[in-house]
């Protein structure tokens, strides 16, 4: 998963996002625990400007017109060994 700062306040509605424990517990009831630091959004989740999340695809046109509401940052979020236990688990899956 790559980390990326949110500009603006942005709402998510489904897939997988890197959360610190922090970042998670508010949003416990709308998150379902994949591993260590990772989750599956099960209901929209809210985060603030300024919030560092990880997200494994990069963040699609559709999160602002001008394309600037989440930035890269550069760094990873979960290391690589979670990243390929993550692989071998969507491919189980297909």
């Amino acid at each position: 998963m790559k980390q990326y700062k949110t500009l603006k306040t942005v709402e998510l509605f489904a897939g997988q996002i890197g959360l610190s424990d922090e970042q998670a517990a508010p949003r416990a009831d709308r998150l379902k625990a994949i591993e260590k630091g990772v989750y599956e959004i099960i209901a929209p989740v809210q985060f603030k400007a300024g919030e560092v999340i990880g997200l494994e695809d990069a963040p699609g046109k559709h999160m602002s017109k001008d394309g600037k509401t989440i930035v890269k940052t550069g760094r990873t979020s979960i290391s690589k060994v979670i990243l390929a236990k993550l692989e071998l688990i969507k491919a189980a899956k297909k």
